[in-house]
């Protein structure tokens, strides 16, 4: 609210200014508590937060009344930027960004489309930012995110092995995850070089990891098979 307690307060902030917004806020309201918070309209001061759920989306954006010199950033999936600058009608900088669950603690990919220095050196405090040039492409990496529960569910069936072996719960959860903590730091260390590299430097002939490459073949066939199904309903959706 315009007269409320928490405008007063935030007034006197110098510090960038995160609003969240949804449905039942007033479009008029809004740009006033703006135009309080950020009188000399300094760039990057406010952040709106709007979460409208992406069936609201096309319904509510062209109520808002964006400036021309303002930067819009949507995490909206199933909306793409075509139908976004449709949408709000304004010559505004409009960028896509679809943050990750990671990012709640400071970790993660972040895919940013089309690629903006601002807005990477913004999200890139709380993840890693990856611009990426072409609309289409950026499917391919959203559509990977469909792989995080099927990764948890190989944590939990490995240690619910260890744990019908003998070992206690929360040892092997523990030693499980810092197993693949330690693979996937070591991983992003090399990250600039073929990840087979890594692959083959893990193995021994005729031991445990070769054993496992070819048990896991099947599966990660499986793991191929779902990652296209899931690009195919991001591209349905976009």
């Amino acid at each position: 609210q315009l007269d409320g307690g928490h405008v007063e307060f935030c007034r006197g902030i110098e510090n960038p200014i995160g609003i969240k917004c949804g449905p039942s806020s007033k479009p008029d309201e809004l740009a006033k508590i703006c135009e309080v918070l950020n009188p000399k309209n300094e760039t990057g001061k406010i952040t709106l937060i709007s979460r409208f759920g992406h069936q609201n989306g096309e319904k509510i954006l062209p109520k808002l009344n964006f400036k021309s010199n303002q930067k819009i950033i949507s995490f909206i999936s199933t909306i793409n930027l075509a139908q976004l600058k449709k949408v709000v009608k304004k010559k505004a900088k409009i960028v896509r960004a679809i943050p990750l669950p990671p990012i709640s603690l400071g970790k993660g990919p972040l895919p940013l489309f089309p690629p903006d220095k601002q807005i990477k050196n913004f999200f890139n405090k709380i993840g890693t930012t990856i611009e990426i040039k072409s609309e289409k492409k950026s499917t391919n990496f959203w559509a990977t995110s469909g792989m995080m529960a099927p990764f948890y569910e190989m944590l939990k069936v490995m240690s619910d092995w260890l744990v019908k072996k003998g070992v206690k719960r929360n040892n092997a959860q523990q030693y499980i995850t810092s197993l693949f903590l330690a693979l996937s730091e070591d991983a992003v260390m090399n990250s600039r070089e073929n990840l087979k590299n890594l692959f083959k430097e893990s193995q021994t002939p005729k031991g445990w990891n070769e054993q496992g490459v070819r048990e896991l073949t099947l599966y990660i066939l499986h793991i191929s098979t779902t990652t296209r199904r899931t690009q195919s309903t991001y591209a349905d959706l976009g």
